[in-house]
This record gives C-alpha cells, sequence and structure tokens, in this order.
C-alpha cells in the first residue's frame, strides 16, 4: 500500500515499532498528492530522529487515518538516492552519547 505513495523499503517486510523520537531538526517528507475517490489529497510523515541519530519518517499512520504502526522508518527509500540527515538535539532513544574530551591539567 504505501508503494502507491513513492517509498519502497529494502527489505519490503519492515519491522512494527520502531525507535525514534520527534526531533525539531529532522524534516517532515515531501507531500505526496493522493487521488481516492473523494478527491485529491496530500500525505506527508512527520519526520523523527531513529536510535542511529539520522532522520527517519513516522509512519505510525498513513494520513493520519490509517494505522500502519511501523514506527521512525529508515528515511533512504524516501529521498531519491540522497542520504538521511544526522540527528539527535533531543537525543535518540537507544542511542548514546560520544565521551567528551579529557579537560588541560592546571600547573
Amino acid at each position: 500500500m504505501l508503494s502507491a505513495f513513492g517509498p519502497t523499503f529494502d527489505p519490503a517486510c519492515q519491522p512494527l515499532a520502531q525507535p525514534g523520537s520527534p526531533d525539531s531538526s529532522c524534516p517532515d517528507s515531501v507531500k505526496t498528492p493522493v487521488e481516492t475517490a473523494g478527491g485529491v489529497f496530500e500525505i506527508q510523515f512527520p519526520g523523527c530522529c531513529r536510535a542511529n541519530n539520522t532522520c527517519g519518517y513516522d509512519l505510525n499512520t498513513l494520513g493520519g487515518v490509517y494505522r500502519l504502526g511501523l514506527g521512525c522508518v529508515d528515511a533512504t527509500s524516501f529521498l531519491d538516492g540522497a542520504s538521511p540527515q544526522t540527528c539527535g538535539d533531543a537525543g535518540a532513544p537507544n542511542a548514546g552519547g560520544e565521551a567528551g574530551s579529557a579537560g588541560a591539567g592546571g600547573d
């Protein structure tokens, strides 16, 4: 069903409830027009930050109506060959930060 809106996944079978969190640095997906018997409307998925600190898209629902339950999926299939941007301003679940460097010694 999703392929009608552009994205295809590799592998096609995606796990449910993929971890991620809302992140203001992650853009929403491009709006895609969808033609239905009731007319044409646009679907857009909100951006989210995946556990690997790359932006993804929240595919828990389709058009706010149909429950998909996929969670924060990899954005690669939506980006026409481009790579997802990095994220983590609010921190991604299950992603630890890097250690800081040691301070300079005193005299």
